[in-house]
C-alpha cells in the first residue's frame, strides 16, 4: 500500500492507532519503573529482615550455649552436694552411733543366720 493509496479515513485511523500504542507504550514505561522502585524496596526490606534473622540466629545459639554451661554447672553443683552429704552422713553415723534399747531384741532373718 502506497502514501497516495491511505486515504483520509485510513489516515486518520492510522494516526489514532498509532496515538493509542504511544499511549501504551508511555504506560508500560511508567509501570515497569514503578515494579521496579517496588523491586529495589523489597531487596531492601529482605536484607534488612535477612540480616534480622542472622542476629536472632546467633543470639538464641548463645542462649542454648549458657544454657548448656549452666546445666554443667548444675550438674556438677549436684555431684558435690550428693558428696557433701555422704560424708556428712557417715559422719554422722560414726559421730553418733544409733541407740539400740536394750528391750528391743533383733533377730535376723533365717536366710542370714545360717551365713
Amino acid at each position: 500500500m502506497s502514501v497516495e493509496e491511505i486515504d483520509g479515513t485510513d489516515r486518520a485511523a492510522s494516526i489514532e492507532m498509532a496515538s493509542a500504542l504511544t499511549i501504551k507504550v508511555d504506560q508500560i514505561y511508567e509501570r515497569n519503573d514503578s515494579l521496579e522502585a517496588e523491586n529495589d524496596s523489597l531487596k531492601t526490606a529482605f536484607q534488612a529482615v535477612s540480616q534480622e534473622n542472622e542476629h536472632l540466629r546467633k543470639y538464641a545459639e548463645k542462649l542454648v550455649r549458657q544454657r548448656d554451661a549452666a546445666m554443667r554447672k548444675v550438674d556438677l553443683y549436684e555431684s558435690k552436694m550428693k558428696v557433701i552429704y555422704a560424708e556428712a552422713a557417715e559422719t554422722l553415723r560414726a559421730t553418733h552411733p544409733p541407740k539400740q534399747d536394750p528391750a528391743v531384741v533383733k533377730f535376723a532373718p533365717p536366710h542370714v543366720r545360717d551365713q
